[in-house]
Parts: structure tokens; C-alpha cells; sequence
């Protein structure tokens, strides 16, 4: 285990902890900042592994929250592990330049927000249902995104294909463009 950096101190964000479905053993994710911290908070925050109160790791990907999984038992937790970088509760932890957030596709009745479409709309654009299967060799998770570098420019809706195996093992197998929406059609969190 390993302490911050003097020069990088981390301020831990204990009570704002990160709870996940699939098995992290004493590994806790727990958010934090360097320096002082600003408005709004989602621009300042990043996600690290902690053991007691000392940081193993700064999480900036799959691949890191990968070697601290000590199982992932079906898919729920399979798709709850690929999500925890593109959930709006969770996505501002990492790539800070552009917007990754998985795309919600709401009821009849309900009114579309953040990152969500109305059913209709997603069947007249053809946009498949996110898809999570087992087996021998893990999780195949198919899912839609939504992709976009500033708050006015378009969406890109894209259908990314991952592989999950039982020990939490991450593999990105393809990333396909489905559709440009623009930006008045889905909304996007904003951070700055």
C-alpha cells in the first residue's frame, strides 16, 4: 500500500464513498481531490482505492478497478462494473475532456433527462436495447452511450461491445457510431 504523494496531497472524501455490487475484498472507492477543492465539486474529484485510510491506487479506468475485483458473480455486477465509468453518480471521476454517459431510454409518461431519450424516440431511431450475457469465459456486455466534447455541440450515440470475465478482467471489444443527435435532443451533465 502506498501513501499520497507529499507533493500531490489527497483530501479523502470518506463520507462520500463509492458502494458497488461486485466483490472489491477490503479494497474501499473512495473519492478525493488534491489541493483545494472548487464549485462545482464533479470538476475537482477523482476516485481512489483505499485500504484503511492509506491510497493504493487512483482509479482512471477499467483496467485499474480490474486488478482490485475479486469477483464479479453475474450480470448485474457485470454491468454495474463496466458502468461505474459512464453513470452519471460516477462518469465525472474520470475522462474530464469529453462526456461518456450511458444512455437511458425512459418510459411513455416520463420526461426525458440527463442522458435519457424517450422510448419512442430510441425505437424511431433504431437504437437496440443494451444487451448482458454469461458465458465460459465471463460477461459480454452490449450497451449505448452517449459521447459528446461540449455542452452546445452534438451527441454521438455509440454501441460499445466489453467483455467481463468472473475475476473482473476488462477487455473493450468495439465501439460502433449508432447516430449524431443534436445537442437540444439529449441532455449532457456540465462540470465547469
Amino acid at each position: 500500500m502506498q501513501q499520497p504523494n507529499v507533493d500531490e496531497q489527497v483530501t479523502l472524501l470518506f463520507d462520500r464513498e463509492i458502494k458497488v455490487s461486485f466483490d472489491l475484498g477490503a479494497y474501499r472507492l473512495i473519492p478525493g481531490y488534491v489541493g483545494e477543492l472548487g464549485l462545482p465539486l464533479e470538476a475537482f474529484l477523482h476516485l481512489y482505492v483505499v485500504v484503511d485510510s492509506y491510497i493504493v491506487t487512483e482509479i482512471t479506468g477499467l483496467e485499474d478497478l480490474s486488478k482490485m475485483v475479486t469477483a464479479i458473480h453475474n450480470e448485474a455486477e457485470a454491468l454495474a462494473f463496466v458502468q461505474l465509468l459512464t453513470a452519471q453518480q460516477s462518469h465525472y471521476f474520470f475522462n474530464k475532456e469529453i462526456t461518456v454517459i450511458d444512455l437511458v431510454v425512459v418510459s411513455g409518461i416520463e420526461t426525458p433527462g440527463v442522458g435519457a431519450i424517450s422510448q419512442v424516440r430510441a425505437q424511431q431511431l433504431g437504437i437496440p436495447a443494451p444487451q448482458v450475457t454469461q458465458d465460459n469465459q465471463g460477461f459480454r456486455i452490449e450497451r449505448n452511450l452517449i459521447k459528446s466534447t461540449s455542452l452546445s455541440g452534438p451527441r454521438e450515440i455509440v454501441r460499445r461491445t466489453e467483455r467481463v470475465s468472473t475475476s473482473g478482467k476488462y477487455t473493450l471489444v468495439s465501439e460502433s457510431p449508432l447516430i449524431r443527435l443534436d445537442a437540444a435532443e439529449v441532455q449532457i451533465p456540465y462540470y465547469e
